[in-house]
């Protein structure tokens, strides 16, 4: 391991041995400004972790990170990671000067995955298929995202994101509750794959305008803001009517279940939903005579109100 001294202090660490990094390798490390480990495969949980002037890693052929690594390294801007795979809980997370990421091979990652980095303006992950709860929770400035491989997300994944204007996600199947909450600016919703929405899905999209969800079966309570909603993070609470006031269309074909209290069912919001394939509210299956091709929100509203006094109500994702 060689280390450069500059004004007393080591600035620059190189590394041409060690292959395994243990718990809280270079933890809460001051001064070291440049790493370099051109052996390194696999860190263990803290590699890193709070170095605050840590300017540039490269690790060349690390596959795998752990738990809490590279947390809360404020200066971090140049990241070279060309190999790396798997990565734990809250890897890169809270990093407010990171302008962009690029990890060609990473396929899954942990929670809080990129979260708190208000500095984000381009993010690069071609071949991410799964990533835990609060993915790029507070992501930065960003405004489009594109992830073509992504199939498995957790809860309350691009949250807080008031400059998400458009989101690809073409082979998403499987999302958490909250996914995509508060994002005001999000005009586009494409997810060609979705088969199940969880509680809150795109709640407070106050400016969306177009929603493809074709394969789309199941709408949990709250599927797109249909409850008032607080943020405890900037003290606003949100209407069901104040919901996506802008969408000139909802078009479902597949939905068979909608959990009671979804698709804007709150009186001032309404809007024709295609729904030719719905069978139940909850757990109450339709009659005969109540099957449509098309809805109001308005006959929707009618539809739970009249049900809600009949069943107890179902329990919701």
């Amino acid at each position: 391991m060689n280390l450069e001294l500059k004004n007393g202090t080591i600035r620059e660490l190189f590394d041409n041995e060690t292959t395994i990094a243990p718990h809280n390798f270079l933890r809460d490390v001051l001064y070291i400004e440049k790493v370099r480990m051109s052996k390194l495969k696999r860190t263990y949980n803290g590699f890193l972790l709070e170095a605050k002037n840590l300017i540039q890693i490269d690790l060349p052929i690390v596959g795998e990170f752990g738990d809490f690594c590279l947390v809360n390294t404020q200066r971090l801007v140049v990241i070279l990671l060309p190999q790396l795979r798997v990565v734990g809980h809250r890897f890169l997370a809270v990093n407010r000067n990171l302008p962009s990421i690029d990890l060609p091979e990473l396929v899954e990652a942990g929670g809080s995955f990129l979260a708190y980095n208000r500095g984000l303006v381009s993010v690069s992950l071609p071949k991410l298929a799964k990533v835990g709860r609060d993915f790029l929770l507070y992501g930065g400035s960003l405004t489009t995202i594109s992830l073509p491989e992504l199939v498995e997300a957790g809860e309350t994944c691009f949250g807080y994101n008031k400059t998400f204007v458009e989101v690809s996600l073409p082979k998403l199947a499987q999302v958490g509750t909250n996914f995509i909450s508060f994002n005001s600016s999000l005009k586009r919703i494409d997810l060609p794959e979705l088969r199940i929405a969880k509680r809150g899905f795109l709640s407070t999209a106050t400016n969306l305008e177009e929603i493809n969800l074709p394969n789309l079966e199941y709408a949990g309570f709250g599927f797109i803001g249909a409850f008032a909603v607080s943020s405890p993070y900037e003290q606003e609470v949100i209407r069901g009517q104040e919901f996506v006031k802008r969408v000139k269309g909802l078009n479902f074909p597949k939905l068979t279940v909608l959990c009671p209290g979804s698709l804007l069912t709150t009186e001032g919001v309404e809007v024709e939903v295609k729904m030719g394939s719905l069978e139940r509210v909850g757990k109450y299956r339709l009659e005969s005579s109540e099957m449509k091709d098309v809805y109001t929100t308005k006959e929707l509203r009618d539809l739970e109100n009249k049900r809600k006094y009949k069943y107890p109500i179902a329990g919701s994702l």
